[in-house]
């Protein structure tokens, strides 16, 4: 059987200063690449394509390296236009 896994990036290093869009992973997100790897590791992917954002570009290295497989970018794989959206702060939740 065939799967279409779809992975967001993993947690970036937030800098309120930086648009999104050119944020790198964290420390953190980093070592959620390796564990996230050996998780999607039995569905046996063949082949990974990413956006050309930094944290999107580290995590699908850092996935394929880890797998053995290889990553391409695509330029129109994206989200939305964000880049000159300025940094919100975190979203806090309220339970009504």
């Amino acid at each position: 059987m065939r799967y279409l896994l779809l992975i967001r990036h993993s947690q970036p290093a937030i800098e309120p200063e930086v648009a999104a869009c050119s944020w790198h992973l964290s420390t953190e997100g980093r070592a959620r690449c390796r564990l996230l790897a050996e998780h999607i590791s039995s569905y046996q992917p063949a082949v990974m394509v990413c956006s050309t954002e930094p944290k999107a570009v580290e995590t699908a290295a850092l996935l394929t390296a880890q797998l053995g497989i290889s990553y391409s970018t695509q330029h129109d794989l994206r989200e939305h236009e964000r880049e000159n959206v300025p940094y919100l702060g975190e979203v806090r939740l309220i339970a009504l």
